[in-house]
């Protein structure tokens, strides 16, 4: 077979890795980050999620016409992967917030008084 000529093989590099990455980060982080984070129902990130790859492909150019199908599918995977990469952060951030909840409950053994200061309470002090 033939060899890819080092000049076309940057730009191909350039055209559907870094350009484009940078390109549906952009997108992602300027229309749907924001929306996606505030939507609770899996049901309706799912609809982002496709929504957010559908405009992506529609909006973002790169390389000639002939290579659609292969801008289509980068834009695909590297879209999911910033999607998969959100729902594990928010994962996380729940898991230390669930964490942190339940030290502070563990603390305190689930008595919330004892989060006021003793000096700080009302009653009847040597009266």
């Amino acid at each position: 077979g033939e060899t890819i000529p080092d000049s076309h093989r940057s730009y191909l590099k350039k055209t559907f890795g870094t350009s484009l990455e940078e390109k549906v980060e952009d997108l992602w982080e300027n229309r749907y980050m924001n929306l996606f984070r505030m939507s609770q129902s899996a049901d309706v990130q799912r609809l982002l999620q496709d929504q957010f790859i559908q405009t992506a492909k529609q909006k973002i150019q790169a390389g000639p016409a002939s290579m659609e199908q292969l801008r289509d599918w980068r834009i695909e995977t590297i879209a999911s992967k910033l999607v998969a990469e959100h729902l594990d952060l928010d994962l996380k951030e729940k898991a230390s917030m669930s964490s942190k909840r339940s030290y502070d409950e563990s603390s305190t053994n689930g008595d919330a008084s004892k989060l006021v200061d003793e000096d700080d309470s009302v009653g009847d002090k040597g009266a």
